[in-house]
């Protein structure tokens, strides 16, 4: 599996990497249940905000992992957001933490001081990957989001 910086042909990719993806794991990466994805998700793939979009492509040229980094909240220089989302097929064999290290290095080199991920709080999975990382992590809930998603922030320095 190769990662690299997300291009504007790749938004094909993505859907369809989306459309095989479960429904659960589409609702732990998005907390809704997504059936398309494209109007919002294709601008972040091809880029138009601070931040950027990785994608992990297989031998056989289909995207099986999608990563971005960007502003926690519009206006944001400090913290940024860093979220993944990996084809059902492929999860468990290290891509999403592979994922994770490069967004952190790219919120480093974008000069963000600080990391957040938004969880679903029975997530444990992403929980347990998250907290594998060489990042001290502070849990809390998002008021905007409710106690059902957990807030986990992280200097990164």
């Amino acid at each position: 599996v190769v990662i690299r910086l997300a291009r504007p042909e790749d938004a094909e990719g993505v859907a369809e990497m989306h459309e095989r993806s479960s429904e659960t794991t589409r609702y732990q990466r998005y907390f809704t249940p997504i059936t398309d994805w494209r109007e919002d998700q294709l601008r972040r793939v091809a880029g138009g905000h601070r931040g950027a979009t990785l994608v992990a492509v297989n031998w056989r040229g289909d995207i099986v992992g999608l990563g971005n980094v960007f502003p926690d909240r519009p206006g944001e220089t400090t913290t940024a957001e860093i979220a993944v989302i990996v084809e059902d097929a492929w999860q468990g064999r290290g891509l999403g933490a592979r994922l994770l290290a490069h967004l952190i290095e790219l919120a480093r080199r974008q000069g963000f001081r600080d990391v957040v991920a938004l969880v679903l709080a029975s997530n444990s999975g992403m929980v347990r990957l998250l907290e594998r990382l060489d990042l001290d992590w502070t849990r809390d809930t998002d008021p905007e989001l409710g106690h059902t998603i957990v807030r986990m922030t992280a200097p990164l320095s």
